[in-house]
């Protein structure tokens, strides 16, 4: 019962009360002495202590779990179980004294030998992603297959998983035109399945291609509807922490070290969370003329990461140490718009990121070609984007150079919403033009009254208003579909 409780309270969000179940049902197993038992709970229990964000603790209890399993169950689904998670982990951790492929690969044999479909789904996830960072194209295959598999058998969370992992994959090789892709996959998925944890981790990412895209103001909503969840995993806060964060120093806002600052706490080493992380506080110090600052943040980013386990990622951090002096490393020419930059070609390395979809990098690479038309263009770009602290550098440079009728501020925009809701949202939506409380829509779409509550929250977010009539109101203004009429009757509560 504490085991099963522990895994609800996990894929709901609620990590805090998980830990608390699981460590209550490993003390019962070591008290009846059943090893099995024990060494499965270690497996749940390692899986639940990343999601605290005690990440060295979660690789040592999966390793505890299948040396034990390796002696009291071998040849088992239960040990085969305990070497997929223990790659996991390995992955996640980028650990080096144990390859984290060779060990899915035993998992991955023993699972299909033994007919374990569930495991033998998630250990061929973890091959596809270490594939995929070791440049091995055949990993996206792999991926999809077992995206695929666990579809195929009904299994809700390593869908999720894998589809995941290729949506993280592609935002951290910058390939954003296929993270969108992989996103839409997995948000359709998600809206079948209430599965909080994993909307949850999905949101995060939503934020961060959101922020690489342009898309400031959603992924500043997203972000903070994260953060507003008492319960959100600690990976997951760290992630809404550092683009939040990010954003607000961009903007020139208080309180964006204060963000990077309390992710910095959350993190628990985790390299695909703090490499992230690293690179935002050395773009954050450079932003605010610390280059002393900037190089140590950059410095400590590549001593955490190698190259070939996160190539992009490594290739920021010795950009932005490049960037705030230091003598190197140097970007790496395979992270091409990186290299080309610090090799003083910033127009080539900003028609680069035009291709790759990201429009604050490619004005940060016009705004030091030093050339009037490019520097134009880029301050357009962040007057857009309300990005104050590099628009104003620009209109420094252009000054200097003679240039007059320089524009200023943001340039008005005009938001439409609509676009924004999901297929879901837009159900719940119709829902609340007939006035149906949260408990009538639950059971008109087939979904919990929690899920219910988080697509209102969402719909109030994205169409800008309070409440319910409110968002009903809005929506017939963008002319959405919305059943019923509601006029006279006062905004309910959200």
């Amino acid at each position: 019962m504490l085991e099963r409780f522990a895994h609800e309270a996990l894929v709901t969000g609620d990590v805090p009360d998980a830990l608390a179940a699981q460590e209550q049902a490993l003390t019962t197993w070591r008290s009846l002495g059943d090893r099995v038992r024990e060494g499965r709970c270690l497996v749940d229990l390692a899986g639940l202590l990343w999601f605290a964000g005690r990440g060295d603790l979660a690789l040592a209890t999966a390793r505890a779990a299948a040396e034990q399993l390796a002696v009291a169950a071998p040849d088992s689904a239960e040990l085969a179980r305990a070497l997929s998670v223990l790659a996991q982990r390995l992955a996640v951790a980028g650990a080096d004294d144990q390859s984290a492929e060779e060990v899915a690969s035993r998992a991955l044999e023993l699972a299909e030998r033994l007919g374990a479909e569930p495991i033998a789904v998630h250990a061929l996830t973890t091959i596809g992603i270490a594939r995929i960072f070791e440049g091995d194209d055949r990993g996206w295959a792999l991926l999809e297959q077992a995206a695929a598999r666990a579809r195929s058998a009904d299994l809700p969370e390593e869908t999720l998983r894998a589809l995941i992992n290729l949506v993280e994959a592609a935002l951290d090789l910058r390939r954003y035109d296929l993270a969108e892709d992989y996103l839409a996959q997995a948000d359709a998925y998600l809206e079948a399945h209430d599965l909080g944890l994993y909307d949850d981790i999905l949101r995060s990412r939503i934020a961060a291609l959101e922020l690489e895209a342009g898309r400031w103001d959603r992924a500043l909503a997203d972000a903070e509807a994260l953060l507003a969840r008492r319960s959100t995993a600690n990976p997951v806060r760290v992630r809404a922490l550092t683009v939040r964060g990010l954003i607000h120093l961009r903007r020139g806002m208080v309180g964006g070290w204060t963000d990077l600052d309390a992710a910095l706490v959350l993190d628990a080493g985790e390299i695909q969370e703090l490499l992230p992380l690293r690179a935002a506080r050395a773009e954050a110090a450079w932003l605010g003329d610390d280059l002393a600052r900037g190089q140590e943040e950059a410095t400590l980013g590549i001593g955490v990461g190698d190259r070939l386990l996160s190539p992009w990622w490594w290739s920021e951090l010795a950009f932005w140490a490049w960037r705030c002096g230091a003598s190197g490393p140097s970007p790496h020419p395979d992270e091409r718009p990186y290299w080309l930059h610090a090799e003083g070609r910033p127009s080539e390395a900003a028609a680069m990121w035009a291709s790759l979809g990201a429009p604050y990098r490619e004005a940060s690479a016009l705004a030091d070609t030093g050339r009037e038309p490019a520097l134009r263009r880029a301050l357009e770009t962040f007057n857009a984007l309300g990005a104050r602290v590099m628009a104003r550098r620009t209109t420094i440079a252009l000054q200097a150079l003679g240039a007059t009728r320089i524009a200023r501020g943001p340039s008005a925009t005009t938001r439409t919403n609509a676009a924004l809701l999901t297929a879901r949202q837009r159900d719940v939506l119709e829902c609340l033009g007939e006035g149906l409380p949260n408990a009538a829509i639950a059971r008109r779409l087939v979904i919990s009254p929690k899920t219910v509550d988080h697509h209102v929250s969402a719909i109030l977010r994205k169409l800008d208003v309070h409440d319910r009539d409110a968002a009903v109101a809005a929506a017939r203004r963008l002319g959405l579909p919305v059943a019923g009429s509601r006029d006279g009757e006062a905004g309910s509560a959200t």
